[in-house]
C-alpha cells in the first residue's frame, strides 16, 4: 500500500467539535471555524435577528466582520430563517482556548505572555499545559 492509500479520512465536524447545533454547522459551512468561534465567543447565549442584511456597527458585523456577516445572513435568509439562537458552547471555547495556549507556547511565547494574552495567571497557564500534556479530560477542555 502507498502512503496516500493509508491516509486517514478527513476529520468530520462531529469528530472535531463534538455536538454542534444545526445553526452553528450552518455558520461553520458558510464562513469557517474562526468565524464560528468568534460568533460563539461574542454572541453566545443570545438571539441574533437576521431580518435585514447586516450593517456596519451591527452586532453580527461587530462579532465576525462585515464579509462573514453577509455570508451568514445570506445562508440563513435562503432558508427563510430570520433569527438564530447562538449557544454558549463553553466546552468548545475551552478546548479552543487550550489549543491556542499550547500553540503560543510551542511558538516560543513565554508563560507570562500567554497569561497576559488570555487574562489568566501564570499558574493557570502552567496548569492548562500540564493537563493537556497528561491528556486529562475536564478542566483542560481536551477530549478524553
Amino acid at each position: 500500500m502507498t502512503d496516500s492509500s493509508m491516509a486517514m479520512p478527513p476529520e468530520t465536524p462531529r469528530q472535531r467539535y463534538g455536538y454542534l447545533p444545526a445553526n452553528l454547522m450552518t455558520v461553520l459551512e458558510a464562513t469557517g471555524e474562526d468565524t464560528m468561534l468568534r460568533l460563539v465567543a461574542a454572541c453566545g447565549g443570545t438571539r441574533l435577528h437576521l431580518g435585514r442584511p447586516p450593517r456596519d456597527g451591527g452586532r453580527l458585523a461587530a462579532a465576525v466582520g462585515e464579509e462573514a456577516a453577509r455570508a451568514i445572513y445570506h445562508r440563513f435568509a435562503a432558508a427563510s430563517i430570520i433569527h438564530i439562537d447562538v449557544p454558549v458552547m463553553s466546552s468548545l471555547l475551552a478546548r479552543h482556548r487550550v489549543h491556542r495556549i499550547l500553540a503560543m507556547r510551542a511558538a516560543g511565547a513565554t508563560v507570562a505572555e500567554v497569561a497576559r494574552q488570555f487574562g489568566m495567571t501564570e499558574r493557570g497557564v502552567y496548569a492548562a499545559c500540564a493537563r493537556a500534556k497528561q491528556g486529562a479530560p475536564g478542566k483542560s477542555g481536551l477530549p478524553a
